[in-house]
Formats: structure tokens, C-alpha cells, sequence
């Protein structure tokens, strides 16, 4: 059984501070996305109940977390 987690920078805090992401990958292939800065999820992918997955995330918020954090304060 494979599953993977992979660590990248997800952009900077207003205090400087740099925000990961870390995406894990489960051996079907689904992937979450999750910011270490309050545990946001940024992305969810899953298969439907046949194993395909969608052309498109069952959640996508942003790609950094200015962005993210900026759809949460509106």
C-alpha cells in the first residue's frame, strides 16, 4: 500500500512566518491538502463510487495563503 506526503511553502504570513502545505496521497490516489496555519484544507480530491475521479477537487479554496486567508476574513 502506497501513500505519500509532500511538504511545500505555501506562502508567507503577514508576520513573515512561512505557511507549508502538505498534500497526502493515499494508495487509491485521493489527495488532501492542508495548511499548517490553522489545519485549513485547501484541496480534497476523491474517486466516485466506480474509482474515476473528477475532472475537478471536491473543495479547492486557494493556491497560497494570502489568498486563503483573505476569502476567509470576507
Amino acid at each position: 500500500m502506497s501513500r505519500h506526503i509532500q511538504i511545500e511553502s505555501f506562502g508567507q504570513l503577514s508576520d513573515g512566518r512561512e505557511s507549508l502545505l502538505f498534500t497526502l496521497t493515499n494508495s487509491n490516489g485521493q489527495t488532501l491538502k492542508v495548511a499548517n496555519y490553522g489545519g485549513i484544507i485547501t484541496s480534497l480530491t476523491a474517486a466516485d463510487r466506480n474509482g474515476n475521479f473528477p475532472t475537478s477537487c471536491l473543495v479547492t479554496i486557494s493556491s497560497n495563503i494570502s489568498e486563503t486567508l483573505t476569502i476567509w476574513v470576507q
